[in-house]
Protein backbone atom coordinates (compact mmCIF):
# COMPACT_ATOMS: atom_id res chain seq x y z
CA UNK A 1 0.00 0.00 0.00
CA UNK A 2 2.95 2.13 0.72
CA UNK A 3 4.27 1.76 -2.41
CA UNK A 4 0.80 2.48 -4.41
CA UNK A 5 0.54 5.85 -2.46
CA UNK A 6 4.05 6.82 -3.07
CA UNK A 7 3.30 6.27 -6.67
CA UNK A 8 0.16 7.90 -7.06
CA UNK A 9 1.84 11.09 -5.54
CA UNK A 10 4.54 10.88 -7.96
CA UNK A 11 2.27 10.97 -11.08
CA UNK A 12 1.00 14.12 -12.76
CA UNK A 13 -2.56 13.30 -13.04
CA UNK A 14 -3.56 16.20 -14.25
CA UNK A 15 -5.70 16.69 -17.45
CA UNK A 16 -6.79 12.73 -16.42
CA UNK A 17 -8.01 13.27 -12.81
CA UNK A 18 -11.16 11.10 -14.02
CA UNK A 19 -8.85 8.72 -14.35
CA UNK A 20 -6.85 8.47 -10.99
CA UNK A 21 -6.76 5.15 -9.12
CA UNK A 22 -7.75 5.11 -5.69
CA UNK A 23 -5.64 3.34 -3.74
CA UNK A 24 -7.93 1.73 -1.06
CA UNK A 25 -9.45 0.34 -4.16
CA UNK A 26 -6.67 -1.07 -5.71
CA UNK A 27 -5.77 -2.51 -2.65
CA UNK A 28 -9.03 -4.00 -1.68
CA UNK A 29 -8.79 -5.59 -5.50
CA UNK A 30 -5.85 -7.00 -5.40
CA UNK A 31 -6.38 -8.77 -2.05
CA UNK A 32 -10.04 -10.05 -4.08
CA UNK A 33 -9.10 -11.00 -6.74
CA UNK A 34 -5.61 -12.19 -6.58
CA UNK A 35 -3.42 -10.27 -8.29
CA UNK A 36 -5.47 -9.50 -11.00
CA UNK A 37 -7.19 -6.05 -11.57
CA UNK A 38 -11.36 -6.47 -11.98
CA UNK A 39 -11.63 -3.22 -13.53
CA UNK A 40 -9.05 -2.27 -15.62
CA UNK A 41 -11.12 1.25 -16.75
CA UNK A 42 -8.92 3.51 -14.28
CA UNK A 43 -5.63 4.32 -15.33
CA UNK A 44 -3.05 1.78 -13.78
CA UNK A 45 -0.62 3.05 -10.99
CA UNK A 46 2.12 1.14 -12.70
CA UNK A 47 2.90 1.23 -16.37
CA UNK A 48 0.27 -0.74 -18.46
CA UNK A 49 -2.61 -3.11 -17.33
CA UNK A 50 -0.12 -5.92 -18.10
CA UNK A 51 3.42 -4.50 -15.84
CA UNK A 52 0.39 -3.08 -13.45
CA UNK A 53 -0.71 -7.47 -13.40
CA UNK A 54 2.41 -8.75 -13.01
CA UNK A 55 3.20 -6.39 -10.76
CA UNK A 56 0.01 -6.98 -8.14
CA UNK A 57 0.56 -11.03 -8.56
CA UNK A 58 3.83 -11.08 -7.33
CA UNK A 59 3.21 -8.85 -4.16
CA UNK A 60 -0.08 -11.18 -3.47
CA UNK A 61 2.54 -14.27 -4.03
CA UNK A 62 4.88 -12.45 -1.61
CA UNK A 63 2.02 -11.76 1.41
CA UNK A 64 0.77 -15.24 0.73
CA UNK A 65 4.56 -16.64 1.70
CA UNK A 66 4.85 -13.56 4.27
CA UNK A 67 1.89 -14.35 6.45
CA UNK A 68 2.51 -17.99 7.55
CA UNK A 69 6.34 -17.27 7.39
CA UNK A 70 5.30 -14.44 10.09
CA UNK A 71 3.47 -16.75 11.93
CA UNK A 72 5.63 -19.83 12.08
CA UNK A 73 8.80 -18.06 12.77
CA UNK A 74 7.88 -16.75 16.52
CA UNK A 75 5.99 -19.96 17.80
CA UNK A 76 9.12 -22.21 16.27
CA UNK A 77 11.69 -20.20 17.97
CA UNK A 78 9.89 -20.28 21.19
CA UNK A 79 9.88 -23.99 21.28
CA UNK A 80 13.35 -24.66 20.48
CA UNK A 81 14.24 -22.23 23.24
CA UNK A 82 12.19 -23.59 25.55
CA UNK A 83 13.16 -27.34 24.80
CA UNK A 84 16.88 -26.39 25.16
CA UNK A 85 16.17 -24.88 28.45
CA UNK A 86 14.10 -28.02 29.91
CA UNK A 87 16.66 -30.31 28.54
CA UNK A 88 19.44 -28.13 30.61
CA UNK A 89 16.76 -28.54 33.70
CA UNK A 90 15.91 -32.39 33.27
CA UNK A 91 16.88 -34.45 36.15
CA UNK A 92 19.42 -36.62 36.23
CA UNK A 93 18.80 -40.77 35.11
CA UNK A 94 19.58 -41.94 39.05
CA UNK A 95 17.40 -39.09 40.66
CA UNK A 96 14.43 -39.76 39.12
CA UNK A 97 12.22 -41.08 41.50
CA UNK A 98 13.12 -39.55 44.45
Amino acid sequence: MDYLIIAKWMTDWSGREYGSPSVVTTVIDMALNGGSPSNPIDMPMVGTWEEQTSLETTLMLIVKLSVPAMLLVQPLVTHFILSKHDDHHAPMPHQVGH
